[in-house]
């Protein structure tokens, strides 16, 4: 059709090079010179519509003039819609030149700019060939102004700052609050997995101590982000939560690979004080991630405790050791003043403090040093783990303790081959070893035993020793009936 030819030939203006006439130069030249015209000044609207209907005449189609002539007054109404945005721009050139000007305001960081020119191309409804190859430009330099921003929420920008990139791609690019929360996390994930694997430090405690203390003010850098930004309902809590799964996993994960180069008691701290931090802080939002976290930390707890036990164990064996080559008398080692008091008098009085758990541990210990010590850095790890340790693992742990016991009482079976009881009753090294025996027994044994299935998970009954620990028991009490004070 006719109005359609015409409305062809006015996006496209070039192509009269080919179609027109040699005696029809001066109409096309017009034309291109009313359509310049047009693009920077209203008062060239009626030249414009007149060199249409010259132009409809010279391309011998004027059959259908009267139809495009009765449509004239909407192109005109259409092309008047447009002349506000078009007289903000002083020529043709800066017209053509609106991509570049987008992108230097990209590159700039100048955003508010940009979206205001943006919102001004958005109000050019006529389509020419010009619009067209700028909606083209444009649409590309929008979709780097996307990427620019998503690889923004990646980095670790100020709350205002991030505010308004989630802003931009709601408003610029139409994506939902609830599907921008998703991308927030996964881009935030994305610099948290970045930042804690490019982390290197050849001193482990302190590698493991950056891991924690990054990974908890992330987290609640995090939170006050998000609550700011998205606020915090049913469905975003659930879209938080498995992006907290993932970063302790990660966290976990880069733990359990330096488990043989973590100090025990500095590790085992950090794990307590960052969980037991994180986890309170969670719980004043409302959200519950103990379900995850026992899973996660469990094999943690379990050889981080089981290298505290075999290194505390190690200590108190080797002492003993060496007391048989360096025939050190016992007394040093094993108590202080003998002649002070008489320990252990009341076997039953003892059992009855014992069914009054505390985790401090007994007053009379204070006089068996390398006991003491022993069992003091295992109820500092009980109090570590007291506030997350998984149910699941208290018969592992159990398993780990008399796994120690046993390690302590053979070196005592040892010690008393080397010191048999003969005829010499008052002998110091004796009398040392029994009350080291006798509070291992009686106070070591159950005390601790106690301490992590009742002090940790309140457990009722107390599951009896294995088989191979009370034969061990077994020898040494028959030893203590024996000796005579």
């Amino acid at each position: 059709m006719a109005n359609d030819q015409l409305r062809e030939v006015l996006n496209k203006p070039k192509i009269l090079k080919n179609d027109l006439k040699d005696n029809n130069l001066t109409i096309r030249n017009n034309f291109e010179k009313d359509f310049k015209l047009f693009l920077t000044n209203k008062s060239a609207v009626d030249n414009i519509l007149d060199s249409v209907d010259r132009l409809d005449v010279s391309l011998n189609i004027s059959n259908d003039f009267d139809k495009f002539n009765n449509n004239s007054s909407n192109i005109k109404e259409k092309i008047n819609s447009n002349l506000h945005l078009l007289n903000n721009y002083q020529d043709l050139d800066k017209l053509l030149n609106l991509n570049k000007e987008l992108n230097l305001h990209l590159n700039n960081n100048n955003y508010k700019d940009f979206l205001h020119l943006l919102d001004s191309f958005k109000s050019i409804t006529i389509e020419t060939e010009l619009s067209k190859k700028l909606s083209t430009d444009i649409n590309s330099t929008k979709i780097k102004f996307k990427n620019k921003l998503l690889r923004n929420l990646k980095l670790d920008k100020r709350l205002n700052e991030l505010n308004k990139q989630i802003k931009y791609l709601n408003l610029v690019f139409g994506i939902d609050y609830h599907q921008l929360s998703i991308i927030y996390l996964k881009s935030r994930l994305f610099y948290y997995v970045e930042y804690i694997n490019n982390y290197n430090n050849n001193n482990i405690e302190l590698l493991i101590n950056n891991y924690f203390d990054f990974t908890r003010q992330f987290l609640l850098d995090l939170i006050s982000q998000f609550q700011s930004i998205f606020t915090f309902n049913q469905t975003n809590i659930l879209t938080f939560l498995p992006f907290i799964k993932h970063v302790f996993t990660i966290l976990f994960n880069l733990i359990n690979k330096n488990f043989n180069k973590i100090d025990n008691y500095l590790a085992l701290s950090s794990i307590s004080g960052t969980l037991t931090y994180i986890n309170q802080s969670f719980s004043l939002i409302g959200l519950d991630i103990s379900s995850f976290i026992s899973t996660l930390i469990e094999n943690s707890i379990i050889n981080l405790l089981s290298i505290s036990f075999t290194q505390s164990t190690g200590i108190l064996t080797n002492k003993l050791q060496e007391s048989l080559k360096s025939k050190t008398p016992l007394s040093n080692l094993l108590i202080n003043d003998i002649t002070q008091r008489k320990l252990l008098s009341n076997k039953h009085l003892n059992y009855k403090r014992l069914t009054q758990f505390s985790f401090e541990p007994p007053q009379d210990l204070t006089n068996h040093p390398l006991l003491a010590n022993w069992l003091n850095s295992f109820i500092n790890d009980l109090n570590s783990l007291r506030l997350f340790a998984p149910i699941s693992i208290k018969y592992t742990l159990l398993k780990s303790l008399d796994d120690s016991l046993i390690s302590i009482a053979r070196i005592f079976s040892v010690l008393l081959i080397h010191n048999p009881i003969n005829n010499q009753p008052a002998d110091i090294n004796l009398k040392s070893l029994y009350f080291s025996i006798y509070a291992f027994i009686y106070q070591i044994l159950p005390y601790s035993r106690n301490a992590l299935m009742k002090g940790i998970y309140d457990h009722d009954i107390i599951p009896p020793v294995n088989q191979e620990l009370q034969s061990i028991i077994d020898r040494l009490v028959n030893w203590l009936d024996k000796f005579k004070l």
